[in-house]
């Protein structure tokens, strides 16, 4: 076969790898039969309890809370795999969703307290922090309520529905949505949720809000238990409207119920256990809200209700609740739904807001969100031309210059509420972002398909690549970016919030929404060697013009002053591995693949990143199998 034949092929099974891969069609979750639910082995105390909920509340913490009685607070080590108690809440606190606030601590909104039927409603948040192990009065709810969904998204607090009066006959299902500001410290009245309900969970998936579940406990026992709500409302956070069922597309929930526990992993909402129709669940179900499709997982081990759920690295963590209908056979287990084998590792490292998961080295996260459109079928390429090796400059280890501790700031950033939110954009950078290159810092927007840059493979060697293609190439437009600033740097980085970062010696995969102050990044620049740089700022929702986001033919580029990866958090690890190893093994048949959806065009030349692969003496000496090797690419 002659190399042009030989890269005609290539590129054409890259088209259909990438089509696979990246189309919403093929972006699906992990398929179900490969997964289970897995009891996981803890140690320590934890006393059943029943209409609970469940949260990250600190660094490797998850937080049990809630209950008929004022019980203390479960709190589960994740690395130790132990439970030890916590301070009691000042009153009893049931029936809602907690969420961890900016401030890493959990956040107990529109809660109920008092005995059954004739719960009242809490008139204010009450706020958990498991390192200090201290509650402490937030700010009043104007409209108070119990029962209902809670979720932050852009520095806010949104609160959606509920039920007024508990379960006596009187109580109602309202539907009103709230936000709150905790930098203005100001709570916003919303437009009414089209299907009112209590006893659910919200998510926030690609700028939206969305629910799923519940029911109207305003019926008269046992009715209430039967009235569920089946249709799936979504707020869209941009413009502040509830979108029309025919212009959301999210299909009904396939299994009805309420006071199921609630969680976001992904671009999917999952929903596991609940109760309603006679009996406790231990159905599980995704909504993949970048597809509009519903998936059906495996059972829970053990049906439950009245009970929250806590995601990190890719799993979903499940605790507590009722295995009955209505009330009784208190759960003392945890189980996990992991997507990877086992149970991941890494999430004892995990801080910052909810609602951005933690993303371990080498873990699996089950959905992918839509991504930039298939390659198409390359047209015939000319013979290639051999180019010189990549040239490689050692540089020494990642300095272990001890860095800052991290300390949470109390008050979170200040949003705009006209800012959207920064998770709605695909993984990439503004157009004035600054790359390293052989020359100098250039400005991102100037860079073409060919060109030379500096890249960072782990362990601190530098080398330059050439840039192989573009997923994202826009130049108009006003997008939210993270701001990450760093010792390294006067400036911030600015990147879309679910790009993924290498954090520590270990080289662990954040998303830049996760990142927080006291962070250890990979930096590097000119004439400098590689080093570690300190996150000493995180500010979300910081504007920028353009959207870009190059690929380049081996390592990792650096941008802003930080090495950074191809991949983001919305799409399983596996699959953006494959994705890259297939652009970068066309790259050295001489195929350079434009990813923004025109015909592959040949490029002149074997790619450098073949000479980089196929010499074991440079492989050797850096400790790594090959390029796709020292790229994360499982070969």
């Amino acid at each position: 076969m002659t190399r042009r034949t030989l890269a005609a092929a290539a590129a054409a099974t890259l088209a259909a790898a990438a089509a696979a891969v990246l189309s919403p069609a093929g972006a699906q979750p992990t398929e179900p039969s490969t997964l289970t639910w897995k009891t996981m082995p803890t140690t320590g105390t934890l006393p059943p309890r029943q209409e609970t909920t469940f949260a990250r509340c600190g660094a490797g913490k998850f937080c049990l809370v809630g209950g008929r009685a004022p019980t203390p607070v479960g709190v589960l080590d994740i690395k130790t795999k132990a439970w030890v108690a916590g301070a009691k809440p000042p009153m009893p606190l049931h029936h809602f969703q907690a969420t961890t606030g900016p401030d890493g601590c959990l956040w107990a909104a529109g809660a109920f307290t008092g005995p059954y039927p004739t719960e009242t409603a809490v008139p204010s948040i009450y706020i958990y922090c498991a390192e200090t192990d201290k509650w402490t009065e937030g700010p009043t709810i104007p409209r108070a309520r119990g029962g209902g969904g809670a979720a932050w998204a852009g520095g806010k607090l949104y609160l959606a529905s509920g039920n007024v009066g508990g379960h006596a006959e009187k109580s109602k299902v309202v539907p009103w949505v709230d936000s709150y500001d905790p930098v203005t410290k100001k709570w916003a009245e919303l437009a009414d949720i089209p299907n009112p309900r209590d006893h659910f969970g919200v998510g926030v998936v690609l700028g939206k809000l969305v629910a799923a579940g519940g029911r109207d406990s305003g019926a008269p026992y046992p009715l209430f238990l039967n009235l569920t709500v089946k249709q799936v409302d979504v707020l869209d956070l941009k413009t502040m409207k509830w979108l029309p069922a025919a212009e959301h597309k999210m299909p009904d929930l396939p299994t009805p119920r309420a006071a199921s526990a609630t969680a976001i992993v992904g671009t999917a909402l999952v929903l596991a256990g609940g109760e309603g129709h006679g009996k406790a669940f231990a159905t599980t179900e995704l909504l993949n809200v970048a597809t509009g499709r519903w998936v059906t997982y495996p059972d829970l081990a053990e049906a439950r209700h009245g009970v929250g759920a806590a995601s990190c690295g890719g799993a979903v963590y499940v605790t507590a609740g009722s295995g009955q209908i209505g009330a009784g056979k208190p759960r003392d287990s945890t189980e996990v739904l992991s997507l990877g084998p086992g149970i991941p590792a890494g999430c004892a490292a995990a801080t910052g807001p909810g609602g951005g998961s933690v993303v371990p080295a080498n873990s699996t996260v089950p959905v992918a969100s839509p991504m930039p459109p298939a390659v198409s079928p390359a047209a015939p390429t000319p013979t290639a031309t051999p180019t010189p090796a990549v040239t490689v400059t050692p540089a020494p280890a990642v300095s272990g210059t001890p860095a800052p501790t991290p300390v949470a700031s109390p008050t979170p950033v200040a949003v705009a509420s006209e800012t959207p939110v920064a998770s709605d954009e695909p993984a990439c950078f503004p157009a004035s972002a600054s790359v390293l290159t052989p020359s100098g810092l250039v400005p991102l927007a100037t860079l073409s398909a060919g060109d030379d840059v500096t890249v960072v493979f782990p362990g601190g060697a530098t080398a330059t690549a050439t840039v192989t293609g573009w997923s994202h190439r826009s130049a108009g437009g006003v997008h939210p970016f993270v701001g990450v600033y760093h010792s390294g740097a006067g400036s911030p980085l600015l990147l879309s919030a679910g790009h993924l970062v290498r954090v520590g010696a270990e080289g662990r995969l954040v998303p830049a929404r996760s990142l927080v102050a006291g962070d250890r990044l990979t930096g590097a620049s000119a004439g400098s060697p590689v080093t570690t740089v300190t996150v000493t700022r995180v500010t979300p929702g910081m504007p920028g013009v353009g959207l870009y986001h190059p690929h380049v033919s081996a390592g990792e580029l650096v941008v802003g002053g930080v090495a950074v990866t191809e991949w983001t958090d919305a799409l399983p690890l596996p699959l953006a591995r494959a994705a890259v190893a297939a652009a970068r093994a066309a790259a050295t048949l001489g195929v350079r693949a434009d990813l923004l959806g025109g015909a592959a065009t040949a490029a002149r030349g074997v790619s450098r990143a073949t000479a980089w692969a196929t010499s074991s003496s440079r492989s050797a000496a850096l400790g790594w199998g090959g390029l796709a090797a020292a790229d994360g690419v499982s070969l």
